[in-house]
């Protein structure tokens, strides 16, 4: 510095060198008299700094430090002048990117950094003024071209140009992004909508009628000019070709020249008969035609000959018989033959030799027989059950055949015939009338078949036949004279006590008789002492000498008859007759009866008590509505009806051994009641005991009441009417099955009244008798013994009570059944054939109702098919009861339905005002255990306290809560569904804090009641189909023209429960899931929530540890989960490493609540578009704050961050070019 210094002062003049040194001097003196301050560091205003690409600057605010820093000179740079550069602080954006400002001390080299982000230059929103379209009209032809619609959105620089399109009416043309496609003949008009501002533009468009170009037939071919079959043999096939190939209708007519030679159909040609037939082929269009000559040879015979005719070791004819000359081979080419295949003992059979062959033929047999009687035959069939066709028929003096088959003496009665029938025996009387000059008649028997089908073995065969002519002789006894007399058909009188007639044989004898005023006419007895009918007209075809006798006597002079023996009051009754039994006699009761002491019903007998005056084997009649004997109530007949009664008195026991068959008119036609005792009836007034022995039944038709007893022995068999009072007719009920439902849920079974006792081995038969399809559906089944609904055990004693004075107003004269199974049983299933449908509890979810009660006193019981309590009844777990349930058991909260053919189940109101319960029952005593894989749902109550607690045990993997469990379903004509909820649940004490509350119960848990606690239930929720009313709307479904909608119903019950439950010893908190997305609560399918088996139910201070997984539905969805514990307020869970999720130290109900959206669809409006493009341009712009749920949406990329990474995807996205996911 001095060297400088001096080299300057050498070329200055004197005076500014000296002026130089002393300003020199001065300054000299100033700086040894001022300390410099140095530099301790810089900051700047901004840490971060987002710019856009080639938008304006930013200037950055450097502070030194200290403030009186001798030097706060700075240097600035970049780390990316390709983004942004830097001069003085002033920040410019040049492209998009990252880079790093950093401003730099002079004085001791401080810094300070800023991150500096380069994003795409926002657009500024230009909004939509308007929207046109190229066309404002435009015509299209039905099923035609698509027309293009172009709609330009204004102004050109308009920010936002979604549209969206739509049709006035989609049944006349569709719109897809301006592509119309006409779809039936009519106007639509078709609208463009802007998102913005949503301008509209229309365009009308109209849909013609397709103009179709006809092309004409010209010709027709056959492949085959002639043609040769079998009779009987393989059908022909003959393939037409219609010309031109492209012709508009190339439909055929096929026909034959002689449909008895061949048949044609489609173009297959049967082969009938041999003969020659024309099969034409004629075009519809044009009526141009090709034919083919068909033969049909001759078909060579089975080797049978050998079988024709008669066979002297196995006769057609009855040894008895008289002579009859036989010509089996009427029609030679099919005679009749002997077949040891369908022969059995006491039937030789010949078969017609028409049976097995596939084409419309007959077979007759023929009957010499001399002078007049009867002809007999046994005949069995194999053949088609319908039709005139494929039936036996028998003629006199002439063979059947296509031209008199229609006229043949059986044809009115075909039916019996034909189908599938066993050995039946025919009689035909043999009249002067037909006899020839020779005094001979030719009886003709044959298989007629008019067609190529058949059913079962297509065959018909005799046996037996006999012939029996001459003079017979009839004895008609007059029993007690004095009040009676009888006449025949030619109004002959007989009066005296023995008569003796003659009859030719085959004559048609019939007799009437005629009581005298105040006498009464018991029944006709044939010569073997059998009674025959109480009917005063009995006619018959006489065939040997024969007697008979008609038993008259002073009304009420006979209290019963045993076969044809009468007993009188004075000469013991109904005691005596019992008394004389023997197997095979059939007692009935002619009067009322008392039985003062023991008695039985030997085994083979029957006792018989009667409905009506009429001699019933069967006991039983299908009711009608029509006046008269068999006219039927629509509900339960009332003490009126009753015909006879038998009193059995204290102490007196009646032991049946054989049969004791109590009839009625049962059923009505119609949708009322059904298989009830309808009308007439028999009844027991039961004040001893009736004893069912082993191998004993009692036929219970009728009524038994009294305070007796009826008990079912070992081997014991009882049946009773199954009465269905929901019955909603016979479509209703088969569509209610195959939709999974029960076809009824309100019967009974009650026509025992007195006490019924049934011992292991003994069984009680449900005889179902619905009427449906215009016919009677009856059906046996076991409900209860072996095979049955509900199983016994061995050793176990089932008693049933009934107390009718527990009713409903609906149904006053239906019961309330109680009962008591002390021994082990099980729930099983049963099976009713109904309308062709086999209705099967192992199918449905089978109901008790209202009016049962059933109670498990003592034993191992189970429930392995699928039973549901409907509200009102009950079921009873007592303390020597175990109950385990490995099938399905519901104990329904309550029940709300529309009605079906006028039928519904009784109302929550209905059963309530008559002190039932308007839910089902469940009071668990002993122990309930519901097994892995099992199914329970409803309310469990207790009686008991914990010095003897009833226990619950709910096996791991149990199943506890059913959701949209169905009752009801679509029938026919009517709906009746409804769908609710059904949660295991019972009252819980909480021993911590001394509280009760009704809480869900949960799989691998163990409960032991605590006390007997009286507490109510508020009500239950339902929804239901609602049959709608005319107008309204909401309509969901429609069944036969009546409009359906859903509806949530909650319904009030404030019933009283008892009963209380503790976790034995441990508290246990509840964890509920709630899984949904920002779209759809109810929409659980886009994530899986799984657990350690916490979920549900934890013990109290347990952790609650979870995963939650993306499902396959879900890809492309994030998912937020937060929790609730007891009111507090939700918190955000965030998984760890592992993706499990953690509540620790659960004190309280949690509830889990995850929900999911799409990535992407920023704005939650469920489309991923161009709104959400902007929306995450806001955020990165800092112009938006995403929410929680808006910030998961927005990381596209899932990297936790929302940044360029996620703008890239979304682009690419909306340019098509990726998925998110």
């Amino acid at each position: 510095m001095n060297k400088i210094l001096s080299a300057v002062y050498k070329r200055l003049p004197l005076f500014l060198i000296l002026c130089m040194l002393f300003t020199t001097s001065l300054s000299s003196i100033a700086l040894a008299e001022t300390e410099i301050t140095p530099v301790t560091g810089v900051t700047l205003d901004q840490l971060e700094l987002c710019l856009t690409e080639g938008g304006e600057g930013v200037v950055l605010m450097a502070t030194v430090g200290p403030e009186d820093a001798s030097n706060k000179t700075v240097t600035w740079s970049s780390s990316d002048e390709m983004v942004a550069t830097v001069d003085n602080g002033l920040v410019t954006p040049l492209a998009l990117g990252t880079t790093i400002i950093t401003v730099t001390t002079v004085d001791g080299g401080y810094t300070a950094t800023c991150d500096v982000t380069i994003s795409e230059m926002l657009a500024i929103l230009v909004p939509v003024t308007g929207i046109t379209l190229d066309q404002s009209e435009l015509s299209l032809v039905e099923k035609g071209e698509a027309g293009i619609l172009t709609a330009t959105v204004e102004p050109e620089d308009a920010s936002d140009k979604t549209i969206t399109w739509s049709s006035s009416d989609e049944t006349i043309a569709v719109v897809s992004a301006g592509t119309i496609t006409p779809v039936a003949v009519g106007a639509a008009i078709i609208t463009a909508t802007t998102a913005d501002g949503a301008h509209t533009a229309t365009c009308d468009i109209v849909v013609g009628e397709a103009q179709i170009t006809s092309v004409p037939v010209t010709g027709i071919t056959l492949d085959q000019p002639e043609l040769s079959l079998t009779e009987g043999g393989e059908v022909g096939i003959l393939t037409a070709t219609v010309e031109p190939e492209d012709a508009t209708n190339l439909e055929v007519i096929w026909s034959s020249s002689d449909e008895m030679v061949a048949i044609v159909d489609d173009g297959i040609v049967t082969p009938l008969v041999p003969g020659t037939a024309v099969i034409t082929a004629t075009t519809v269009d044009g009526e141009f035609i090709a034919t083919c000559e068909v033969t049909i040879n001759k078909a060579l015979l089975m080797p049978t000959i050998a079988l024709t005719g008669a066979n002297p070791e196995h006769p057609l004819t009855r040894d008895e018989s008289d002579e009859i000359i036989i010509d089996y081979a009427v029609n030679e080419d099919y005679p009749w033959y002997y077949s040891a295949t369908y022969s059995e003992e006491g039937y030789d059979a010949y078969i017609a030799g028409n049976s097995f062959t596939r084409q419309a033929n007959v077979s007759n047999i023929a009957f010499i027989v001399t002078g007049q009687g009867v002809f007999s035959f046994d005949y069995m069939t194999s053949t088609r059950g319908t039709g005139s066709g494929y039936a036996l028929y028998y003629n006199i003096n002439q063979p059947i055949d296509s031209s008199n088959y229609k006229s043949s003496k059986n044809y009115s009665n075909r039916s019996f015939f034909r189908g599938a029938t066993p050995w039946t025996n025919e009689e035909v009387s043999i009249e002067p009338g037909y006899l020839d000059e020779q005094g001979q008649a030719t009886v003709y028997i044959a298989y007629y078949r008019d067609n190529v089908d058949a059913d079962n073995e297509n065959m018909v065969a005799i046996a037996n036949v006999c012939f029996i002519s001459g003079r017979k002789q009839m004895a008609l006894t007059i029993d007690n004279k004095d009040y009676g007399y009888v006449t025949d058909a030619d109004n002959h009188t007989y009066s005296e006590s023995e008569n003796i007639i003659n009859y030719e044989s085959g004559d048609i004898v019939e007799f009437t008789a005629v009581p005298e005023d105040g006498a009464r006419f018991y029944g006709w007895v044939d010569g073997d002492g059998r009674f025959l009918t109480t009917d005063e007209t009995y006619s018959f075809m006489i065939s040997s000498d024969t007697s008979l006798k008609a038993v008259f006597a002073a009304d009420g002079h006979y209290a019963a008859h045993r076969n044809g023996e009468f007993y009188t009051d004075d000469g013991g009754g109904l005691a005596q007759a019992l008394t004389d039994a023997q197997p095979g006699d059939i007692i009935s009761m002619l009067e009322n009866q008392t039985l003062s002491e023991d008695a039985t019903v030997p085994s083979g007998a029957i006792l018989y008590i009667p409905y009506s005056a009429t001699f019933d084997s069967d006991g039983n009649a299908d009711g009608s509505k029509d006046a008269g004997l068999y006219n039927a109530s629509t509900k339960i007949a009332t003490a009126a009806k009753t015909y006879r009664t038998l009193t059995i008195n204290s102490g007196v026991t009646l032991t049946v051994n054989g049969t004791l068959n109590i009839g009625s008119i049962i059923g009505r036609p119609g949708q009322d009641y059904q298989g009830h005792t309808s009308g007439w009836h028999g009844k027991i007034e039961n004040h001893g005991n009736i004893i069912i022995a082993n191998e004993g039944v009692l036929d219970c038709w009728g009524i038994i009441t009294g305070d007796g007893a009826v008990i079912a022995e070992n081997g014991g068999v009882v049946c009773e009417p199954f009465i269905v009072y929901d019955f909603s007719g016979g479509s209703n009920t088969v569509d209610l099955y195959f939709d999974g439902q029960s076809p009824f849920k309100q019967y009974a079974m009650q026509n025992i009244q007195s006490q019924l006792v049934l011992h292991f081995g003994s069984r009680l038969y449900a005889r179902c008798n619905l009427y449906a399809s215009s016919a009677y559906n009856k059906t046996d089944a076991v409900f209860i013994g072996e095979g049955g609904l509900y199983g016994l055990k061995e050793g176990t004693v089932v008693t049933r009570t009934y107390d009718g004075g527990e009713y409903i107003d609906t149904n006053t004269d239906i019961g309330k059944a109680t009962y008591v199974f002390d021994g082990g049983m099980n729930f099983a299933s049963l099976s009713m054939p109904i309308a062709g449908a086999a209705i099967s509890t192992e199918d449905v979810d089978f109901p008790i109702p209202y009016n049962w009660e059933i109670v498990l006193k003592d034993g191992e019981c189970g429930v392995k098919g699928r039973i549901k309590f409907m509200p009102g009844a009950t079921l009873r777990v007592e303390s020597g009861a175990d109950l385990t349930v490995s099938g399905t058991l519901f104990v329904l909260d309550g029940l709300i339905q529309s009605q079906m053919s006028g039928k519904y189940y009784p109302t929550t109101e209905e059963l309530q005002s008559k002190a039932f319960s308007a839910s089902g029952q469940l009071i668990a005593n002993g122990t309930l255990t519901v097994e892995q894989g099992a199914i329970f749902g409803g309310i469990v109550q207790t009686e008991t306290t914990n010095e003897d607690p009833a226990t619950i045990i709910f096996q791991s993997g149990s199943i506890l809560d059913s959701k949209d469990i169905k009752d009801g379903g679509k029938g026919a004509y009517n709906a009746n569904t409804s769908i609710f909820d059904l949660p295991a649940r019972a009252y819980i004490h909480d021993f911590i804090d001394g509280g009760y509350s009704l809480r869900q119960l949960y799989p691998g848990r163990t409960y032991e009641a605590y006390d007997s606690a009286v507490w109510t239930v508020d009500g239950y929720t339902m929804k239901y189909a609602k049959l709608l009313s005319a107008g309204e709307e909401n309509v969901d479904f429609i069944v036969d023209g009546k409009p359906y909608g859903w509806t949530i119903v909650d319904v009030p019950l404030n019933e009283s429960r008892i009963g209380s439950w503790d976790t034995a010893g441990y508290v246990y908190h509840n964890v509920q899931v709630v899984n949904k997305t920002i779209y759809d609560e109810t929409d659980s399918t886009r994530t899986v929530v799984g657990d350690d088996n916490s979920l549900g139910e934890i013990e109290s201070c347990g952790d609650v540890v979870f995963t939650v997984d993306i499902t396959e539905t879900g890809i492309g969805y994030g998912y937020q989960v937060t929790y609730v514990a007891g009111n507090a307020d939700p918190i955000v869970l965030t998984a760890d490493a592992e993706g499990q999720y953690t509540i620790s130290e659960v004190k309280n109900d949690v509830t889990i609540i995850v929900t999911s959206c799409k990535l992407g669809d920023i704005n939650f409006d469920g489309e991923i578009d161009n709104a959400d493009l902007v929306q995450l341009r806001k955020t990165l712009a800092k112009i938006l704050t995403p929410e929680d749920l808006q910030f998961i949406a927005a990381d596209i990329n899932r990297d936790g961050e929302i940044d360029n990474g996620d703008l890239v995807m979304l682009r690419k996205h909306l340019a098509k070019v990726i998925e998110i996911s």
